[in-house]
């Protein structure tokens, strides 16, 4: 099935500012754990931001950005395996999107109730989480930007090779 334009459309923004949103929590994650650890922030207040923002923010921008991406790759021309890079897309968010279910956000949980008896080297701990999503999400962007897969003259002779076939036999 195929979706109209006008519902791709709301698909791509939805996908887009989902995506965009979950960049920014993790941002925001980082920014709170790494104070915690250069000491310009008190883990009894820092600990349960973060806890609050991964559990109200990053949760659900994840998974509507799963969720989204899924239907624009199903209802699109682009198709779930039809391209390398949407396939990679669609694995790399769905890994981080269960990770952020499975292990950051009952890994925030137990941080914000340690607060500051939280031992020192899990401290540092909590940033892979918050950094590898943004990194990923960084790539994921390239990749919808790029999309790499094959050369402009390989598209060019693809089209030239079905137009061809298109023409009756003379």
């Amino acid at each position: 099935m195929r979706l109209s334009r006008n519902v791709r459309k709301l698909m791509l923004f939805v996908h887009t500012a989902a995506s965009v949103g979950w960049f920014g929590g993790a941002a925001v994650l980082l920014i709170l754990l790494s104070g915690v650890v250069t000491g310009d922030l008190r883990p009894e207040s820092a600990y349960p931001a973060a806890e609050r923002v991964g559990a109200v923010l990053v949760v659900p921008l994840s998974l509507l950005s799963l969720g989204s991406g899924l239907c624009l790759a199903v209802g699109t021309h682009w198709g779930l395996f039809r391209h390398a890079w949407v396939a990679v897309k669609l694995v790399t968010t769905a890994a981080m999107a269960t990770l952020v279910l499975l292990v950051l956000t009952p890994e925030l949980r137990v941080a914000a109730e340690a607060g500051a008896t939280l031992p020192v080297d899990e401290q540092g701990g909590l940033m892979i989480g918050p950094s590898v999503s943004c990194t990923l999400l960084l790539i994921n962007v390239a990749l919808s930007v790029y999309r790499p897969g094959r050369s402009r003259a390989a598209r060019q002779a693809g089209k030239v090779r079905s137009r061809a076939a298109l023409r009756p036999p003379a």
